[in-house]
């Protein structure tokens, strides 16, 4: 059975100090965050279950990227279910297919703080 939760999020980066980061950011602002280290881990928590307002996805990971990723969520039937916004430091200015848009690493918190609310209000 899908959780699905108005205010939680996926973060999927093999980044520790990005996750961490963000992990507590987005809890200060009162979501509940679940974290994964690449693609693939994002990928069962999603098999189990987890249905987050949005996912912040790392293009760049081992074992599973995140254009794997987003193949897979298509594949899968899940792209209309899951939002998932791109943040990278990678000079990708196109999502890949599925995803709602790029953000540039290093992040503008004050913007993906908006964005993310702006993504998980309309869910």
């Amino acid at each position: 059975m899908a959780v699905h939760a108005s205010h939680s999020i996926l973060l999927v980066d093999d980044d520790p100090e990005i996750l961490e980061m963000t992990e507590a950011l987005f809890s200060l602002e009162g979501y509940a965050v679940t974290t994964a280290q690449n693609g693939l881990v994002a990928l069962g928590k999603l098999d189990g279950g987890l249905r987050p307002c949005v996912v912040l996805l790392d293009l760049m990971m081992p074992q599973m990227n995140g254009y794997q990723f987003m193949e897979e969520l298509r594949a899968r039937e899940l792209v209309d279910e899951v939002p998932v916004l791109v943040f990278t430091a990678a000079a990708v200015r196109t999502p890949p297919t599925g995803a709602l848009m790029v953000l540039e690493k290093p992040l503008d918190v004050e913007g993906l703080v908006k964005t993310v609310a702006s993504v998980c209000e309309k869910g």
